[in-house]
């Protein structure tokens, strides 16, 4: 069963630091009707980082990942709060 992925905010904003949002994904799998392979749980993250390297959102992922035991990191970018689509 594929879950929504879910917004949870860690840590705080710092003063000079960049929101970035992280795609974690469970090492779980499961598989759906047509035999398509997908992580069986996904969610949102956000971190604050001094700059946007692989690095420092690993760094940054370090000081939470026991709150998410089982996730690796899956992809991350810059937050744009106030964009507009």
């Amino acid at each position: 069963m594929y879950l929504f992925p879910l917004c949870y905010k860690t840590g705080y904003e710092e003063q000079n630091s960049i929101e970035v949002a992280v795609t974690l994904c469970s090492h779980e799998l499961d598989i759906d009707d047509d035999g398509a392979i997908f992580p069986k749980e996904e969610r949102i993250i956000s971190l604050f980082v001094e700059e946007i390297t692989k690095k420092a959102v690993y760094e940054a992922f370090e000081a939470h990942q026991h709150d998410f035991p089982g996730f690796y990191i899956l992809a991350y970018h810059r937050c744009y709060p106030d964009a507009e689509f």
